[in-house]
This record gives structure tokens, sequence and C-alpha cells, in this order.
């Protein structure tokens, strides 16, 4: 009789153990089949942040430094990550001045076209923001910091300069700010709506070289030079040329149809003359 109890207990325990088995092993398996939708939820969650779309400005042509950039000149593409310093307005690209040659498929950026901001910046009246790529600029030194004032100059023939140019921002990678002008990419410069365009045009024909001024440095100490072309005048007089005399308009002339043209010489009314004989012959000869 005690036998029997046993096995029963025994039979019971077994039966219980089996059961805890199944109910364990399908609590795993909804486990199991619960985290895997969930890593596919997460999967599509960082797909969608990871994945997505810049459109830019690029090229549609090659173009050279100092051309316009026209409306046909840019097409935009999509990107998946970001471009530093390119552009998604046309219009940041329409009819600005390259800065430097750029090739078809090219991403236009602010190495390639100035910037020209003025929000969040406080500007003078009749000032604007204008950011330029470092690397066009020769010069630089520690000296030339946020705040300064530099002179700009131009070292191409027919030459250029604009005086006490305000430094308003030096940038570095991804546009944060850099410590210091030598490892800057690009800077912004507080300039006079009124040069904003030659300073563009300048940059555009070759490299200009910064000078530092002192800070309380009010005096003019530069003078724009002009090139030859521009400076020669009609009054202008050398030493090398004869001296000639002076035009007269047509107009002066007497009505008697007398053109501006050289007129030969007519001969004297009144010239004087003698008569020649010799062995009967009479000769009269006259003397012009």
């Amino acid at each position: 009789m005690r036998t029997n109890k046993n096995t029963s207990k025994i039979i019971l325990a077994i039966v219980v153990a089996l059961l805890a088995t199944m109910i364990s092993y399908s609590s795993f398996n909804n486990m199991q089949a619960q985290l895997g939708e969930k890593e596919k939820i997460l999967e599509t969650l960082q797909g969608s942040d990871t994945i997505k779309d810049f459109s830019y400005a690029v090229a549609t042509k090659d173009l050279k430094a100092g051309e316009l950039v026209a409306d046909d000149d840019i097409d935009f593409s999509s990107f998946s990550t970001p471009t530093f310093g390119a552009f998604e307005n046309r219009s940041d690209v329409v009819n600005k001045v390259l800065l430097k040659d750029i090739i078809k498929g090219t991403v236009f950026t602010d190495s390639y076209i100035a910037k020209i901001s003025g929000d969040e910046i406080e500007l003078k009246e009749g000032f604007r923001a204008l950011t330029l790529p470092a690397e066009k600029f020769q010069g630089k030194s520690n000296r030339m910091k946020t705040g300064s004032n530099v002179d700009i100059l131009s070292d191409f023939e027919g030459g250029w300069s604009m005086e006490g140019v305000k430094i308003i921002g030096l940038e570095g990678e991804k546009g944060l700010p850099a410590g210091d002008i030598i490892n800057a990419k690009t800077i912004t410069f507080e300039v006079p709506a009124d040069d904003m365009a030659d300073l563009i045009m300048s940059i555009s024909k070759g490299n200009l070289i910064l000078v530092s001024r002192n800070p309380g440095d009010k005096k003019i100490g530069l003078k724009k030079k002009k090139s030859p072309a521009s400076t020669y005048s009609a009054n202008d007089s050398y030493s090398s040329l004869p001296n000639l005399p002076a035009n007269i308009p047509i107009s002066d002339y007497p009505s008697s149809g007398v053109s501006g043209l050289p007129q030969p010489i007519a001969p004297l009314s009144n010239a004087p003359s003698v008569e020649v004989i010799e062995a009967n012959v009479k000769t009269k000869v006259t003397f012009d």
C-alpha cells in the first residue's frame, strides 16, 4: 500500500515537471518572437533617422572664376549625407560671381560663392556680412581676431584695396567658431554695401592680402590703384612727343567749302618776275 502511494507521488511530480517545462518553453518562444518584432521596429526607426535626403545646388557645366552663374548653370541633386557650406536655395547661387573654377556635377558651397547674410548679426547701417573662404587670403596672422580691423589689398595688375574692414566671424569645421584665423575655413567681414561687389570681383581674380591695423588707427594709409588705361587723359602731355599744333574743329573753318584736311599751298597773286632776253629770245621767269 505504501509502495503505491510513493509511485503515485513520483508520477505526479513527473507530470508537474513536464507541464512546467512545456509552459516555460512556450513562454520562451513568445519572448523570442516579441524580441524579434521589437528589433525590427528598432531597425526601421534607426533607418528612418540615418537615411535622409539633402538637396543641394550642383553645377550643370564647367564654369570659370569671375563668371556670373546663370539660372541654367545649376540643378539640384539629393545626397544621403550633409555637406558643410552647401546651398539649398536657387536664389543663393543665381546671378552670383564665382570665386574659383567649378566643374560639372560639383556642389556649390561657400568656397565657390560668397555668402551674404545679415541674420542674427548686428551690423552697422549700410553694411553687409560677407563670408569668404579663408584659403583666398594671404598674410593671415594670430593678431587678426574677431573684431579686428584689417586692410585688404590685391596683388594682381591694376590693383585694388579696401581699408578698415572689420572681421566679425571666423568659422572652422562644420560652421563652428574657429579658435583663430589660421585654422579658420571661412572669414566673415563687415563690408559696406557699395563696396561688396568690388570685393567679390577682386577675390575671383586671385588671392587677396590681409594687413593688420592698429586698433586706434583711423587715418587713411592707402590709395586705391588704377589701371594705366583708366589714368590716361587727353590733356596729358609727354616730353618724348613733339609739340603739335592744336586741332581746329571743322565747324570753325570758313563756309567756303574748306574741309579739315590739309590743302595745297596756293601761288601768290603778285609773285615777283623778271624778263630775260637771250639771242633774240624773250623769256619771262616768275619766282613763286
